[in-house]
């Protein structure tokens, strides 16, 4: 399997929405600690994999530039996130009360999105890596 490196991050992605939707409305601090833990645990376990995927299809000589140009997209977008959860709590919800109804629905917005445009290119990222291992080897 050429795309098991992007697969692996899109399977963390599906395992972390329900949690990522269910921690913010949890009755208990214990079980949101609980399912926060998870949460990271299980994204985390996608993000090796994610920086790996990049790295194969990558000529040598651009390695630095694009793993530069990945960490600035990156931090942009993980910028927006807390974001939106403000920009929810202050223009939709009107009560910082509900923070955990916005957290919720940025997650429930965000996640399915991100994990749709990661699978979909699951089959142009299997041909790059087949490519470029016929290329280098």
């Amino acid at each position: 399997m050429w795309d098991c490196n992007l697969r692996l991050s899109v399977i963390a992605s599906v395992i972390i929405l329900p949690t990522s939707i269910l921690y913010p409305l949890a009755p208990s601090p214990y079980l949101a600690l609980g399912l926060m833990a998870f949460n990271g645990f299980v994204a985390s376990i996608g993000a090796g994999p994610a920086t790996a995927a990049l790295q194969l299809i990558t000529p040598n000589q651009m390695r630095g530039q694009i793993n530069s140009l990945n960490l600035l997209t990156f931090n942009i977008f993980a910028a927006a996130g807390p974001t939106f959860v403000a920009v929810f709590t202050d223009f939709v919800f009107h009560k910082n009360a509900d923070l955990k109804y916005s957290i919720m629905l940025v997650a429930l917005a965000i996640n399915p999105i991100a994990t749709f445009i990661s699978w979909l290119g699951l089959k142009p990222y299997g041909r790059s890596v087949k490519r470029a291992q016929e290329q280098f080897a």
